[in-house]
């Protein structure tokens, strides 16, 4: 049965999706958004999930990140029609990943195009599995010539397993090296290749070699563990400005309305009477993800008494990075962007608020 999500992103308005797949719905997300596939994030209820999470949760909301990682999206022109791949960091690629991702592709769709049977012309220049995706642009078209031209290169599936439980399927060759799973799993789940550690059958796995010096087959299982390092409409509405920041030390004596988690919160009033919080200023932490702050505000509650707090006004962020939108009282666009560390709360000058026709506020982590 397909599920309707209302989609939320930094640069677009509340949008409404039918989930009738995962292919289709990151299609559709990139079609509606301009975020390609490869470069989209997925948020619920203020935490990063993956894709094919999506549905095992009963909320309908989810928002969309962009990576911003270099990505191009390459159109294959074949017999059955046109076939978009979208490719990640593409400057450092050559046609073998192409065929790989073409291959998966295929699948989604339930096309059959052996690798071993086809051939890949940019222009009238026929494509070498050496040959570089950096000399092609963003959006150009390939054609596929059903004439075999390539040596027979069985994909294999790898099962990467995180120490939370979750696993996800990536696809590569036997003779591509572990680095190469390293820089699938960012484009995945964002973790960069150097905080990564990739154990197979209890060992740990070296960048340089490949997957068939590990005797690696179809389905082998991957272990990931980390190496971390530290720790609206026209009419307006009151918010900060979000210009003037300020980074505040921690206190050991805070009460529980006042304790911040990693991500994005919001600072009102509880006017809850028989409430412990009561008229006091509240820190309700709301995560990761995409926020519309208008619609926002309405909705946020004392971590005590869990009723809607009032007059906010403020956010502030801790252990994560942000980018906001807005459109401000006089129609002027205005964007602004930072980092919140370990180490202090990084909040904006109370009472410095303006009026926002829109304001929409992105916050993830690395």
């Amino acid at each position: 049965m397909e599920k309707s999500y209302s989609v939320q992103t930094l640069d677009t308005e509340l949008f409404q999706l039918q989930f009738i797949n995962e292919n289709d719905f990151a299609e559709a997300i990139e079609e509606i958004t301009g975020i390609l596939t490869v470069c989209q994030d997925y948020y619920i209820s203020g935490i990063q999930t993956q894709l094919e999470d999506i549905k095992n949760f009963t909320v309908n909301h989810i928002s969309i990140i962009n990576k911003e990682i270099p990505a191009s999206r390459f159109n294959i022109s074949t017999p059955s029609g046109l076939i978009r791949v979208r490719i990640a960091n593409p400057n450092h690629k050559n046609l073998k990943s192409l065929l790989l991702s073409f291959n998966i592709e295929c699948k989604n769709k339930n096309l059959i195009f052996p690798l071993d049977q086809i051939s890949f012309y940019y222009g009238d220049t026929f494509m070498t599995n050496n040959f570089p995706l950096s000399n092609i642009s963003h959006d150009s078209t390939i054609n596929l010539i059903l004439h075999p031209a390539y040596p027979s290169q069985i994909p294999i599936r790898i099962i990467v397993t995180t120490k939370t439980g979750k696993s996800f399927e990536i696809c590569l060759y036997e003779t591509q090296k572990i680095s190469q799973i390293k820089e699938e799993i960012q484009n995945i789940i964002g973790i960069p290749p150097d905080q990564q550690r990739l154990i197979y059958e209890q060992m740990q796995l070296s960048d340089e070699k490949t997957l068939s010096y590990y005797n690696m087959c179809d389905k082998s299982e991957v272990t990931l563990a980390l190496s971390l390092r530290g720790g609206g409409g026209p009419r307006g509405f009151s918010f900060n400005g979000m210009s003037n920041e300020v980074k505040i030390k921690f206190s050991e004596n805070a009460p529980d309305w006042r304790i911040v988690r990693p991500g994005i919160s919001f600072c009102g009033i509880c006017m809850n009477i028989k409430c412990r919080a009561y008229n006091d200023n509240i820190i309700s932490n709301s995560g990761l993800g995409v926020f519309d702050v208008n619609r926002q505000v309405g909705i946020i509650v004392c971590p005590i008494c869990e009723n809607v707090i009032s007059r906010v006004r403020n956010c502030g962020f801790y252990m994560a990075e942000w980018k906001y939108f807005g459109i401000d009282s006089g129609g002027i666009e205005r964007r602004g962007s930072g980092r919140a560390y370990e180490d202090k709360y990084s909040t904006f000058l109370d009472g410095d608020n303006q009026q926002w026709r829109v304001l929409r506020i992105a916050v993830w982590q690395k």
